[in-house]
């Protein structure tokens, strides 16, 4: 079993060898317009402390606990640009997971290729992240008392399909099929559940200094956590796709290289 010290430092391995993947989790932080605008609105001091789950793209806002402010998710966000926010996330996500396990592999970055390969698939399944998501707020709008149950149903959900985005990539499936593996690796814990315990542990700890700092230093914070989150971000990222590389085994590995990899890599 590959323990989380070794997948971080293959995590940060990455981060060293290939720094530019570090534009991907900064550019989703400052995509986040809502909770930009939730940070420049708040005034007064704000301590806090945010559970991380672990995501196609980790990034700024993984880490940090946003205080409750007059701005919302629908007042902030236009709904009509939330389908744009979920496309475009998707398809970052496929470049930059097929990046990471080509930077795994030693192999030049073929961001476009994973892209057109990963692409359909990963959007897809921000896609159903985000109507898992919606219809467990819209429960617990319609019944408040059934807050305390949508939180242990988020990280239970969250625990059992995290893998499905890195399988899409590292084992070559399609998203029905990685949602099925991720479930069954999910139920077998190990190294898979040992890389979430970890990331929900040490992302807590971390996510009490980047919410002091980001939200009370206003826009100047999220600048400054936007630059610094993101090769923390990449390095646990790339150290999720070192695990599912390794649960997926060596022949899925090979053969989920991008077929025209060569071409982009130039």
């Amino acid at each position: 079993m590959t323990d989380v010290r070794s997948l971080l430092d293959s995590g940060t391995d990455v981060v060293a060898d290939q720094p530019v993947l570090a534009l991907v989790p900064f550019v989703t932080s400052l995509l986040a317009v809502d909770k930009i605008e939730r940070v420049a609105d708040f005034h007064g001091m704000h301590v806090g402390l945010k559970l991380p789950m672990p995501s196609a793209i980790l990034d700024l806002w993984t880490f940090v606990s946003i205080p409750q402010t007059g701005i919302n998710g629908p007042q902030a966000v236009p709904l009509v640009l939330l389908p744009v926010y979920v496309a475009v996330r998707g398809l970052l996500a496929a470049g930059y997971l097929g990046a990471i396990r080509d930077a795994l592999a030693g192999r030049s970055l073929a961001f476009a290729g994973n892209v057109r390969r990963y692409g359909l698939p990963l959007v897809a399944f921000e896609v159903l992240q985000l109507g898992v998501v919606l219809a467990l707020v819209l429960v617990a709008d319609v019944a408040s008392p059934l807050l305390l149950v949508v939180l242990p149903v988020l990280l239970v959900v969250g625990y059992l399909f995290y893998g499905a985005p890195y399988l899409v990539v590292s084992a070559d499936e399609g998203l029905v099929d990685a949602l099925g593996h991720s479930y069954r690796l999910a139920l077998g814990g190990g190294a898979y559940a040992g890389f979430f315990v970890a990331l929900l542990v040490g992302g807590a700890v971390l996510s009490v200094v980047a919410t002091a700092v980001v939200v009370n230093l206003g826009l100047a914070g999220v600048a400054l956590g936007a630059v610094l989150a993101a090769p923390v971000a990449v390095a646990i990222n790339a150290a999720a796709m070192a695990l599912f590389v390794g649960l997926a085994g060596p022949a899925t590995t090979a053969a989920s290289r991008p077929p025209d990899h060569r071409a982009d890599s130039h």
